[in-house]
């Protein structure tokens, strides 16, 4: 029994993996073939229609495949449409463009940077549509990474480490972890980086303190649309809000502030490290008001509590048969 759990959890993580960089690749490389046979030349801002392009296949393979593999539904993932989902995406909107922002301001102070420009066009003429594709490529991303890395992998992972850990809490946490961890070397494998970090182990660790905030806010809610909010207020704050500006970067958005980079130093680890906490104490903070009290949501991950039991002699091993 343990073995064969352990196993259904490895494969249920990895198959979603597979399917994202396989999808994505495929339709990367079918539209690339098509603006070649064109024989077209594309705008900036096509740049970034093309990511809701790549992503939207994904996504719906991803809603397909997923309930079926995980044998889920779409509220046990934390997609509950019967939440406050317009709440819980505005404060997360909110929290995001603080934990975006706080770091950028508190560089600002330290001199670690300068504001250099004030609602700056960027490099694309057509603002608007730029502004429209932006948000349209964003809201593609963030809901692609957050289904995958927050709703479905932590739960599976959570579920493959309860087979070494009898503790709910622990294998939660655990899983929390592991995946963002695997979500930080999936920008350097597939979405590469900008500004001086590039495809690097600095963009690694940025993007896994990232997703250990953005899972934070997952577990104690249970709920999605609140770290998508989050994601989708930093991302948007970052590129077109408080955009520091690289010289690398050849291509810039508009922006409401500009950031001339002084020590690049302070703007990869430290700002994350910075943001992580922010995003963690409003996290909290909102759960405290929302909720009085905050710990583990007891919808994520509830197969746990079966295995953990399981292991422990607690539990009918006739429930086995629910994973």
């Amino acid at each position: 029994m343990t073995e064969n759990s352990r196993l259904r959890a490895t494969w249920r993580v990895m198959i979603p993996l597979c399917i994202w960089f396989v999808v994505a690749l495929v339709a990367q490389l079918g539209l690339r073939r098509i603006v070649v046979a064109l024989d077209i030349s594309l705008p900036p801002v096509f740049g970034q229609f093309s990511v809701f392009l790549i992503y939207l296949p994904v996504v719906l393979v991803l809603l397909f495949v997923a309930p079926q593999l995980d044998r889920r539904t779409y509220a046990d993932y934390g997609l509950d449409t019967s939440s406050p989902v317009v709440r819980n995406i505005s404060a997360g909107l909110g929290i995001g463009v603080l934990s975006s922002g706080i770091p950028n301001l508190l560089g600002i102070v330290l001199g670690y940077g300068a504001i250099s420009a004030t609602f700056v066009r960027g490099t694309e003429q057509a603002v608007i549509g730029l502004i429209f594709a932006v948000v349209l490529a964003q809201l593609a991303n963030v809901f692609l990474e957050e289904f995958l890395y927050r709703g479905i992998l932590i739960q599976n992972a959570a579920e493959g480490i309860s087979n070494w850990i009898s503790s709910r809490t622990a294998s939660i946490v655990g899983g929390v972890i592991v995946i963002s961890v695997i979500f930080g070397f999936s920008h350097v494998i597939f979405g590469g980086g900008g500004g001086t970090e590039g495809r690097s182990l600095s963009l690694v660790l940025t993007s896994t303190l990232a997703g250990l905030g953005w899972g934070t806010a997952y577990i104690l809610t249970g709920n999605l649309w609140f770290p998508m909010g989050i994601h989708l207020g930093y991302n948007l704050s970052n590129a077109m809000v408080f955009q520091p500006n690289y010289e690398s970067v050849a291509f810039q958005f508009p922006t409401v502030f500009q950031i001339g980079i002084i020590h690049p130093a302070f703007w990869k680890i430290p700002r994350s490290l910075v943001s992580l906490a922010v995003n963690m104490a409003l996290v909290v903070a909102y759960i405290r008001i929302v909720r009085s009290e905050w710990g583990i949501d007891d919808r994520v991950a509830p197969r746990v509590q079966e295995l953990t039991g399981q292991r422990n002699g607690n539990s009918d091993p006739a429930s086995e048969s629910a994973e």
